[in-house]
């Protein structure tokens, strides 16, 4: 399924999330959003237009709408601009670690539903900002400190979009990032919840086979 034009445009992407996005830690720039970038380029014959207004990591010019250390309450502040700003056709999430880890801390998400109630206002603001884009997902991988926590979370998850006939209709796609990278060991992981150049190459696949199968 084409939602762009082959010979006159080029699809447009987001990239969303927390310091998991931007790559923290991986010797590969960009951390996964560098294969995935270069895999939809060769896939679509161009490149995708990367867009959001931040531009952590090291991947030269290539965007994300997030930061480190954010939260789903934070990233839905970003979102809630940079959806109608750039109305992407092609989402991809990751978001929630920092929730696992500062819940009841003050200041963010106290329960697992809290978070959830934010998850559904992002995905519902890029399906305002355009009804035909395709948001994947990511059940969040696994922290060494937390894994209780990271389980509730993709429990919640699977719940809350499997709840809306909207997002199930295709226009929300679930990717099982946890099973891609599998409990925290340090074959996939440098620290406790970043990944390594090998856990960041999981993701990407992840993500771009969910892509190949909705483009």
């Amino acid at each position: 399924m084409a939602l762009w034009d082959p010979v006159n445009d080029r699809l447009k992407m987001m990239c969303v999330g927390d310091s998991i996005t931007v790559g923290m830690y991986s010797t590969n720039p960009g951390g996964y959003r560098s294969e995935l970038i270069t895999a939809m380029t060769n896939y679509m014959g161009m490149p995708p237009v990367d867009c959001g207004w931040e531009w952590n990591g090291t991947l030269g010019p290539f965007r994300i709408c997030g930061a480190s250390g954010e939260r789903t309450d934070q990233c839905l502040t970003r979102v809630q601009l940079q959806a109608v700003a750039f109305a992407p056709e092609c989402v991809f999430i990751h978001i929630g670690t920092n929730d696992t880890t500062q819940l009841g801390s003050g200041g963010g998400p106290n329960t697992v539903n809290q978070s959830m109630g934010f998850i559904t206002q992002i995905l519902d603001e890029f399906r305002s900002a355009n009804s035909e884009c395709i948001v994947f997902i990511a059940k969040i991988i696994d922290n060494q400190t937390y894994p209780v926590g990271v389980t509730n979370y993709n429990t919640a998850l699977q719940t809350t979009v499997s709840a809306r006939s909207d997002y199930l209709a295709g226009k929300v796609v679930i990717v099982d990032m946890y099973a891609e990278l599998g409990a925290w060991s340090s074959s996939k992981f440098t620290d406790t919840s970043h990944p390594n150049v090998s856990g960041y190459s999981s993701m990407y696949n992840a993500f771009y086979t969910a892509f190949i199968s909705k483009f």
